[in-house]
C-alpha cells in the first residue's frame, strides 16, 4: 500500500517529510501549505467550449479590477488551464484571447501584484533582451 501525503484531504503519494511532491515544494519554498486545486473542466453536458469555460474561471469583473483566477494554480499562485489539450498559463491565455495575439516568443510583464490576476489590462508586452 502506498503512503499518502499527510496534508489534510490530499490523496497524492507521499514523497518526502510525509508530504507529496507539490506540498513538499510549497514547504521547501517557505510558502504556506495550501490545498492543491486540480484543473477544472466544464460541467458535462454544459455545451461550453474551452474558451467559454476559461472566461467563467477568469471571474471577469470591471475593466480596472483584478480578475482572480478560479481554476487550477501552481504553488506560486499563477493560474494554469488546459486549452485545446495544452497546459498554459491563464494570464497569458487571457491576453492572447483578448487581443487576438500570439505570445509565442514574447515576454508578458505583470503590472498587478496578484499572481492569480488574469485581467489583460494588468499586463504589458515587453521587449526581450537582445543577445550580444
Amino acid at each position: 500500500m502506498v503512503a499518502l501525503c499527510s496534508f489534510k484531504n490530499c490523496l497524492k503519494p507521499m514523497l518526502a517529510k510525509k508530504l507529496c511532491n507539490a506540498h513538499y515544494v510549497q514547504q521547501y519554498k517557505g510558502l504556506k501549505l495550501t490545498p492543491l486545486v486540480e484543473y477544472k473542466v466544464p460541467p458535462k453536458g454544459s455545451g461550453m467550449s474551452d474558451t467559454e469555460w476559461f472566461w467563467v474561471l477568469a471571474n471577469v469583473k470591471g475593466e480596472d479590477e483584478c480578475w482572480l483566477w478560479q481554476g487550477g494554480k501552481i504553488p506560486a499562485g499563477y493560474g494554469k488551464y488546459v486549452y485545446h489539450g495544452e497546459s498554459v498559463y491563464a494570464h497569458r491565455l487571457a491576453y492572447e484571447l483578448t487581443y487576438n495575439l500570439s505570445l509565442y516568443g514574447r515576454r508578458l510583464r505583470r503590472i498587478c501584484i496578484y499572481a492569480s490576476c488574469v485581467n489583460p489590462n494588468h499586463m504589458e508586452l515587453t521587449a526581450r533582451p537582445r543577445k550580444v
